[in-house]
């Protein structure tokens, strides 16, 4: 009866022990693999193109960065304040509209533009759907209060934006003069998204196609879905260029309506994973910083880099951690090959790119 007793437990224990192996392993797995399957193995690795030049830290709950003018700009959403730093992390300026609930004032900054081509700056304030034009003083000049959900947008020139609308039939990308008070064009990804995937979701058109803006110098915008494998690149008008797949081929999610307790339901997506953290572009290429990664590389996250002309991929590069496991959320670059890095702990880190 003991011997019995024995083996049993040793079963027990045999079975617990493969058991738990295929659950961690699919746990793991399930991260990176979906029901169409990942293109991952066909990342083609350049990391001799990385060198590393410095690293700082700034204070602040930053949510984005920009390079404009040679500078680093970034966000504190705290106290929706711009800060201005060079390359070494040493703060040059600071400046925003006092924060409060009034038009001439911010309450919850989401976009930054500033260029060459005329004097002061531009911002979206997301929670009262609002673009806005202050001058270098901090004096608000005019702005645009949409009667839609403003989700995104990005500067295409003077007074003229692009942004996106989900309209709960469609998801369009909408270009507006913000001036003028008049929208001028609307363009919608459903005819994309269903010869590309075979089905247009239903509901929830924001939470699926969830993402963001990024220019270049040439105000030439790319849109990057956060949880779809798919980005857009639009010309200085509004207009469609072209779309394109990232590289792991990472399918459209589906809506769905989750009971979280008895009665109650969170409207999410399936497979709800964050593919594409952040992204930038320069005259030459589109970076995206991916999240989707094989088991060689999930130290730390990839940056894929592809044509601007054409959207194909050309290479990859995996950015390293930092010693306490920290890992890149943001990225931003200009047109001098040097990429900038934000990482989970608010280190910034300069590379060059050896183009």
């Amino acid at each position: 009866m003991k011997i019995f007793r024995s083996i049993y437990t040793y079963i027990i224990i045999v079975i617990f022990i493969i058991g738990s192996i295929f659950y961690f392993k699919a746990s793991y797995e399930n991260k990176i693999k979906l029901p169409n399957g990942l293109s991952i193995k066909k990342r083609v690795f350049m990391n001799e193109k990385l060198v590393k030049i410095n690293d700082f830290n700034c204070l602040g709950k930053i949510i984005r960065i920009y390079k404009y003018q040679g500078f680093l700009w970034y966000i504190d959403s705290h106290s929706q304040i711009i800060h201005k730093i060079d390359s070494s992390g040493k703060t040059v300026s600071t400046f925003g509209a006092p924060k409060g609930e009034a038009p001439w004032e911010n309450s919850s900054i989401w976009y930054f533009d500033k260029d060459d081509s005329e004097e002061g700056y531009y911002v979206i304030d997301k929670t009262k759907n609002m673009f806005k034009k202050f001058s270098d003083k901090n004096q608000l000049e005019y702005y645009y209060k949409s009667d839609k959900t403003i989700s995104n947008g990005v500067k295409l020139s003077s007074n003229i934006f692009l942004y996106t609308e989900d309209t709960g039939k469609d998801f369009n990308f909408i270009t507006s003069d913000i001036r003028k008070k008049m929208n001028s064009s609307a363009f919608t990804i459903k005819d994309i998204v269903k010869k590309e995937y075979g089905y247009f979701p239903n509901k929830n058109l924001d939470l699926v196609f969830e993402g963001n803006f990024t220019r270049n110098s040439n105000m030439k915008a790319i849109y990057y879905c956060y949880k779809a494998g798919l980005f857009f690149s639009f010309d200085t008008n509004g207009n469609l260029q072209y779309y394109a797949k990232t590289i792991d081929n990472f399918p459209v999610p589906k809506p769905v309506s989750k009971e979280i307790m008895p009665r109650t339901f969170e409207e999410t997506v399936e497979p709800n994973v964050f593919v594409n953290y952040s992204g930038c572009v320069d005259k030459k290429n589109i970076y995206i910083l991916s999240n989707i990664i094989d088991k060689s590389h999930e130290k730390t996250r990839i940056v894929d880099i592809y044509d601007i002309i054409n959207g194909k991929y050309k290479f990859s590069i995996s950015l390293p951690a930092l010693t306490d496991t920290q890992k890149p959320t943001e990225i931003c670059i200009a047109d001098d090959n040097i990429l900038t890095v934000m990482y989970e702990n608010l280190t910034f880190t300069n590379f060059k790119l050896v183009l």
